[in-house]
C-alpha cells in the first residue's frame, strides 16, 4: 500500500447494463452517501457510476488522480463480474493503491472477495464511518498494516496473506447525521426529462421481515432505521429547486413499514409539489383506507412482491402470505387505479415443474387484474449466505468459486445456470427466458378500455396464451404489434420506442 499525504478518493459503481442505459439512471445511493461523508471531512471524492463499457476510460481518470483508495460497491451477479474484471485491471495498472470493496456481496462474502488478489481490504456492512476511519488510517500509513487493525467493520490481508476481519461496526443510530451531497453527481445524468422530473431516494434502511431469499436481514441484522420527516422534507426541497425534481421514487425496502411516518411524508411532499412516483410495500400492509390514501395524495404507484403462485413455496420463502390474500390484495388495487409493479420468482430450490407453471399461470391471472401494470417473473437469484441458497445448496447448487463466477446468478445474462432443480434443461432453460422477458415488455401488459385498448389487449392475450403454454415459436404477434406501434407513434408524431431486451431484439 502506498504511503500518502493526498486526500484523493475514488468510489465506483459497475451497472451492468443489462437492460440498456436506462440501467445507469438509478442514483447510485450508496457511494453518494459514503462519498458525502468524506467530502464533509475534507476528502477529494470523486464518484463514478459506469457502464462496462467505461471501465477502461474509467481507469484512466482515475490513475491520473493517484488516489488514496479506490472503493467499489458491489451487488451479486453480474455487477460482481464487472467489478471483479475492473479490479483486476486497477491493480494492475495501480499496484499501490488499495482496492475496497463495499456492499452487500463483500460483506456477506468477505473472506471470499479477500482470497482474490485484486481485492486488499472489505468494508462490511454501513460504509459511511467505516470509510472515514479507514481513509484516516491510510493516510497515516507507515507500511506497518497494524494501524488498520483499529478500524472496525473492515476486513483486510496483511502482507503474508493472512485475513484479519476486525470487530463489527454498530449500525449507526441517527441517520440524519449523514449529509447527502448531490452536489457530488451530474444531476441532469438522473433526472427523467419531461413533464415529470423523477428521482430516487432512501428514507431509510433495513427491513424487520425473514424473507428467505432475500440478503436485506443479514446485512442489516432485520433492523429497520430512518430518517426523520424533517431529512427527508429537506433533502426533497433541494432536489425540487436546484434539480426541478417534482416526483420520486423511494428505494426504501420497505417505505410503509411504518404507516403513519409514510402518511405524513406522502402529504408534505403534495405541498411542495413533489409527487411520490413510486413506493415500495408488503401486499399483507394494504388495506382499502390505505390504497383510497394514495388516491387521494396522486401516488403514482406502488411495488409488492407477490413471489409465487403456490402457498408451499410462499411458506418455504417465509412471506406470510397465501395465494388467496394475493388475489384478493390486487383485486382491492385494481379497484383503485393504483399502477403496479409486481415481482415473482420461479425456479426457486424444491420447485417442481407444475409449481413453476402455477405461478405463471398466476403471474398471468394477476396481471389481467392490474390494468395497465407490470407483473414480472423472475428466475430465481441464489444470493449468498441467504436461506434459500442453503437449501439450493443442499439440492446441488454449487456456489461461485471465483468472484467473476458470480455472473452464473444473473436471470438476466446468458451465464445464468441453474444447477438446483432436477428436470431442469436447456430447452426449458429458453422457455422459462422467454416467460421472464415477456412478463415485463409491455405486449404483455392489459390496458384499460378505450378503442386502442381493445386492440392492444388482443395481442396481450395471443401473448399470455403462449407464456401459458410455454409456446414461443415465431412470435409473429409481436412483429405486428410492433409494426402497429411504430405507424402509431408516426401518425401522432411521437416517439414510442418498443423495449429490448437479451432475446426480444
Amino acid at each position: 500500500m502506498q504511503s500518502s499525504i493526498n486526500r484523493k478518493i475514488d468510489l465506483v459503481t459497475i451497472t451492468p447494463g443489462s437492460q440498456g442505459e436506462v440501467d445507469i439512471k438509478h442514483l447510485p445511493l450508496g457511494i453518494l452517501y459514503v462519498g458525502s461523508n468524506l467530502k464533509k471531512h475534507g476528502f477529494n471524492v470523486k464518484l463514478h457510476h459506469i457502464l462496462p463499457k467505461d471501465i477502461d476510460i474509467t481507469l484512466k481518470n482515475i490513475s491520473h488522480r493517484k488516489s488514496l483508495w479506490i472503493g467499489f460497491s458491489v451487488l451479486s451477479g453480474m455487477t460482481t463480474y464487472w467489478t471483479a474484471t475492473a479490479s483486476k485491471k486497477f491493480k494492475m495498472s495501480c499496484p499501490d493503491i488499495p482496492i475496497a470493496w463495499g456492499g452487500h456481496h463483500a460483506t456477506l462474502c468477505a473472506n471470499e472477495c479477500l482470497l482474490e488478489d485484486y481485492v486488499d481490504i472489505v468494508i462490511r456492512d454501513e460504509g459511511e464511518i467505516t470509510s472515514l476511519e479507514l481513509s484516516e488510517a491510510l493516510l497515516n500509513f507507515d507500511g506497518d498494516k497494524d494501524n488498520l487493525k483499529n478500524v472496525n467493520g473492515i476486513s483486510f490481508k496483511t502482507d503474508q496473506k493472512e485475513i484479519i476481519h476486525n470487530k463489527n461496526r454498530i449500525l449507526i443510530k441517527d441517520l440524519d447525521e449523514l449529509p447527502l451531497d448531490f452536489s457530488l453527481l451530474d444531476m441532469d445524468n438522473y433526472v427523467n426529462k419531461g413533464e415529470k422530473r423523477t428521482a430516487s431516494f432512501f428514507s431509510s434502511r433495513g427491513c424487520p421481515f425473514n424473507c428467505a431469499f432475500c440478503s436485506t436481514p443479514k446485512f442489516f441484522a432485520k433492523t429497520y432505521r430512518f430518517h426523520s420527516e424533517e431529512y427527508v422534507m429537506e433533502k426533497m426541497d433541494d432536489l425540487k429547486k436546484k434539480h426541478g425534481v417534482n416526483a420520486i421514487y423511494f428505494s426504501d425496502d420497505n417505505f410503509y413499514l411504518d404507516k403513519n411516518r409514510a402518511r405524513r411524508i406522502i402529504a408534505r411532499l403534495r405541498t411542495i409539489g413533489v409527487q411520490c412516483a413510486t413506493l415500495d410495500v408488503r401486499l399483507d400492509q394494504l388495506d382499502e383506507d390505505d390504497l383510497r390514501f394514495f388516491k387521494d395524495h396522486n401516488v403514482y404507484g406502488i411495488f409488492f412482491g407477490w413471489e409465487s403462485g403456490n402457498d408451499r413455496l410462499l411458506g418455504l420463502m417465509r412471506k406470510q402470505l397465501s395465494v388467496d390474500q394475493i388475489r384478493e390484495k390486487t383485486e382491492m388495487i385494481e379497484r383503485y387505479g393504483i399502477v403496479s409493479w409486481g415481482s415473482g420468482i420461479v425456479l426457486l430450490p424444491t420447485e417442481s415443474f407444475e409449481e413453476a407453471m402455477n405461478t405463471i399461470r398466476f403471474s398471468i391471472e394477476i396481471r389481467k387484474m392490474l390494468k395497465g401494470s407490470t407483473v414480472s417473473v423472475f428466475r430465481f437469484i441464489p444470493l449468498p449466505k441467504t436461506d434459500l441458497t442453503e437449501i439450493a445448496i443442499s439440492e446441488g447448487f454449487n456456489p461461485p468459486s471465483s468472484q467473476e463466477d458470480w455472473k452464473k446468478i444473473d436471470p438476466l445474462e446468458p451465464f445464468y445456470k441453474v444447477e438446483w432443480i432436477p428436470w431442469y434443461t436447456k430447452e426449458i432453460d429458453l422457455k422459462f427466458r422467454y416467460v421472464q422477458e415477456l412478463s415485463r415488455h409491455h405486449i404483455s401488459i392489459y390496458v384499460r378500455d378505450g378503442i386502442r385498448g381493445k386492440v392492444k389487449n388482443l395481442f396481450t392475450d395471443r401473448i399470455n396464451k403462449r407464456v401459458a403454454r410455454l409456446d414461443f415459436q415465431k412470435l409473429w404477434e409481436k412483429k405486428v404489434y410492433e409494426f402497429l406501434l411504430r405507424l402509431y407513434s408516426l401518425l401522432k408524431r411521437k416517439e414510442i420506442r418498443p423495449i429490448k431486451t437479451k432475446i426480444l431484439k
